[in-house]
């Protein structure tokens, strides 16, 4: 494995320093806030080598081999020799977490190291389910509320999240080569790739943005059923989430170029207002 500062994931300055940005479990207690800040970090950790540009992608590869033997340990209910790992170790152990679902995350940075177009939306939401949903089943059990009904629930949240991340992000994308965009709509919509890349925007590119922010919204909305589960502190939570995902969604519909659109004060203000009142 490549050499990391990481002593343990949930010690790491870098995380912690990155997932203070991230406002998910800010108000769950402490021991679930570290077990979730722990899932991020072996998330965050199998992303930047995922993303690595300096890397080939065999190189690429091999890392994530090395991470998939540590998990592979963990599944015999044997401690890993990768100090890196004796933390997701104990999680996995305390919190009774399914390691599938790490297995899943773990599939979607492999994917990510070869894969660099998607045929349409379905083939869009297959990599969804590993690279968005796996982790929200994750904190669902961190919280123990796993279930077919929460599942369905946050599933329609996580993968909302994933289409914001993949509309923010996709000039970086495409200059690391990679296409998210599903040619299907890029065909449909008349959408530049080209142009994109150099933060142009042609063909019918305000109905592609109206279409986008509306699947969104819908699956924000049907999200909200996860409102049901859970103690106050985890209602919050996805109140909270809910609403910034859905003021995130209009600030992308309302712009024409939706990269590096940030949360600042007053949003947050409007955020925290509305999903006191979120139903």
């Amino acid at each position: 494995m490549r050499s990391t500062n990481y002593t343990s994931l949930k010690d790491n300055r870098v995380i912690k320093k990155h997932y203070e940005n991230f406002s998910i479990a800010k108000f769950l207690p402490k021991e679930n806030k570290n077990a979730i800040i722990t899932i991020y970090a072996f998330a965050r950790i199998g992303d930047d080598i995922a993303d690595d540009e300096n890397l080939s992608a065999k190189a690429k590869q091999d890392q994530l081999k090395k991470i998939k033997s540590q998990l592979d340990v963990i599944k015999k209910h044997r401690m890993p020799n990768e100090p890196l790992f004796v933390d997701l170790f104990h999680l996995i152990k305390t919190y009774k977490l399914n390691i599938q679902y790490f297995y899943q995350l773990l599939d979607a940075f492999f994917q990510d190291t070869t894969k660099k177009k998607y045929k349409n939306e379905k083939e869009l939401f297959d990599y969804y389910e590993d690279a968005a949903n796996a982790a929200g089943r994750l904190y669902l059990q961190v919280n123990q509320l796993d279930s077919k009904e929460t599942y369905k629930y946050a599933n329609h949240v996580c993968s909302a999240f994933a289409m914001i991340d993949m509309i923010q992000d996709i000039r970086e994308d495409l200059n690391k080569d990679r296409v998210y965009l599903p040619e299907s709509l890029i065909k449909q919509y008349q959408i530049d790739v080209s142009a994109l890349k150099k933060g142009q925007f042609h063909g019918d590119w305000h109905n592609f943005k109206n279409y986008w922010t509306d699947q969104i919204n819908n699956r924000l909305v049907l999200g909200k059923g996860i409102l049901n589960y859970g103690n106050w502190r985890f209602k919050l939570e996805m109140k909270l989430l809910i609403s910034a995902g859905l003021m995130l969604s209009q600030k992308i519909k309302k712009r024409g170029n939706p990269f590096n659109i940030k949360m600042g004060p007053i949003s947050w203000f409007i955020v925290f207002t509305k999903a006191i009142f979120l139903r």
